[in-house]
């Protein structure tokens, strides 16, 4: 203890002797993490100010990971001794993100497709969105010309971070329990908004432990709830993160977990997204019932007229197809080649086509092969 305390009284007597000299600021980030020698300089230098009137300290911290915490001690200690000034900082709505970006690039006004992207990855994280805007500016997705800045559109799908981000969210994550972590992963596997009894499904959580850990994770913000009430975590590249970080044939049991409850309750007769339910059986490894879902998938998405989500689930169909499956293949080609042309993709419809024909031939039914030279002939040379 005598050490630490001449380690600490050498601490505060340096930086008060350079803040009798000369201004000092001293910036302390994540102060919640701070350990006991941290947070025992901390509180030596804020318990008498009148010792260096250019001494200022801006401490920073997250209030949803203070409590018990060796800085939360120190914070009480001195709330009745010194005036504390706290200023409390949410996530920037999406207006605030727009004006964030026009500020950055020095627009009249951001486009409207950007700044959905960026609230949607960062959450109105501002650090994020230094971190969104150097990534876009990086792959070429923003482009300086002259004084200002161009965005491509079309290319505002998804945001690549640096790799710097993601070790900032698992550090995070790291102090998390057990059960905080169990609830996230299910969430991260769902992959939207749920309720408490399919986050239970998934999680394999009792529910006090659940409850517990979802109060917990509402606090910290990690987890948001829905108008509707239905649990979701905040940032998009957080549950990025998660997801990546489950070993993989945990994740794949996760997503047959959560295929079959959503199925049981499409037999119930609850509304179920046919998509929800092709993608957790095709990342569930059961390509027999991902294989029905998927052209399900596709045949309501084509109805529904979203022919380039239709395509998609078509062609996770062909790949979960088992050999000797000629009949169901040429079928799936003949519908995918419709899309194409459908598109204004005619090479991509002449070779969807002629894939078709090559089934078609080792099929038993000749009616394909016809089907399919037809279609071809359809195409536009």
């Amino acid at each position: 203890d005598r050490v630490r305390l001449r380690v600490v009284d050498a601490a505060s007597s340096a930086l008060i002797d350079r803040a009798s000299r000369e201004p000092v600021t001293l910036l302390a980030d994540d102060a919640h993490l701070a350990d006991e020698g941290t947070a025992a300089v901390i509180e030596s230098l804020a318990r008498d100010p009148s010792r260096a009137p250019g001494f200022l300290m801006v401490l920073s911290c997250r209030p949803e990971e203070l409590k018990g915490t060796t800085f939360q001690e120190a914070l009480e200690r001195l709330r009745p001794a010194v005036k504390i000034e706290e200023i409390s900082l949410s996530p920037l709505s999406g207006d605030q993100t727009r004006l964030m970006l026009e500020e950055m690039f020095g627009l009249p006004q951001a486009p409207a497709e950007l700044v959905e992207l960026v609230q949607r990855e960062t959450s109105g994280n501002p650090f994020f969105i230094e971190q969104a805007v150097r990534s876009l500016l990086e792959d070429g997705t923003i482009s300086r010309v002259g004084t200002g800045f161009r965005a491509d559109v079309d290319a505002l799908t998804k945001i690549s971070f640096p790799a710097g981000v993601g070790e900032v969210i698992r550090s995070r994550l790291e102090r998390l329990e057990e059960g905080e972590h169990s609830v996230l992963a299910a969430l991260a596997v769902i992959g939207r908004p749920a309720d408490t009894e399919l986050i239970r499904e998934a999680s394999g959580l009792a529910d006090d432990p659940l409850a517990g850990s979802m109060r917990s994770l509402l606090k910290r913000r990690l987890v948001s709830l829905t108008n509707e009430g239905d649990a979701r975590i905040a940032s998009a590249r957080t549950q990025e993160v998660i997801y990546e970080g489950i070993e993989w044939s945990r994740r794949r049991t996760m997503h047959r977990t959560v295929g079959e409850a959503l199925l049981r309750r499409r037999r119930e007769g609850l509304p179920v997204r046919h998509e929800d339910l092709a993608r957790h059986f095709i990342n569930g490894s059961d390509p027999e019932t991902a294989l029905h879902h998927a052209l399900e998938a596709g045949d309501i998405s084509r109805r529904l007229g979203a022919p380039a989500e239709a395509r998609g689930f078509y062609r996770r169909a062909l790949d979960l197809l088992p050999g000797g499956a000629d009949d169901r293949r040429a079928e799936i080609l003949l519908k995918v080649g419709a899309i194409d042309r459908e598109l204004g993709r005619d090479e991509q419809a002449l070779e969807s086509f002629d894939q078709a024909l090559v089934a078609a031939g080792s099929s038993s039914r000749r009616d394909l092969g016809a089907r399919a030279r037809l279609e071809k002939a359809d195409v536009p040379l």
